[in-house]
């Protein structure tokens, strides 16, 4: 067993990590958090509210595949619809999605704008209704 330079090793890491990149999150770790990013970013906040038994990964995937740019444009965080958290965002049913101003004092203030998810609705439904929540929102 020999040694070896710091810089032969992390660079043999590096090009490996470079071969078997991770996948990117859109998920910031909590609304808090979320709001608290989005402020320092000047970009509004999504909050999907997702059922109870949500596969997170195929949420992920899909929400990737399906939103274009538009999931650049927000700060996204996830949250459980369960009865309490349906109400306390004036929500009948989950999925759906509230986006949130950042720059307003909590949370809980009054949202930009909702957008409740059926089953197979078109995903262009989602990105028409979120374009029209962002084109109202002033920087």
């Amino acid at each position: 067993m020999g040694s070896r330079e710091a810089g032969a090793v992390t660079g043999e890491i590096s090009g490996v990590s470079k071969k078997f990149p991770g996948r990117p999150s859109i998920w910031q770790n909590s609304l808090k958090g979320a709001m608290a990013a989005g402020k320092a970013a000047k970009k509004p906040v999504a909050l999907y509210v997702g059922k109870p038994d949500t596969d997170h990964a195929k949420l992920t995937a899909k929400l990737m595949k399906s939103l274009g740019d538009r999931k650049a444009k927000l700060l996204w965080t996830f949250e459980t619809g369960t009865e309490a958290s349906l109400k306390d965002r004036g929500l009948e049913s989950a999925p759906a999605i509230v986006i949130y101003d950042p720059k307003s004092e909590s949370a809980g203030s009054d949202p930009l704008g909702k957008i409740t998810i059926k089953e197979g609705d078109d995903d262009s439904l989602v990105n028409t209704a979120l374009d029209e929540i962002l084109k109202n929102y002033k920087k």
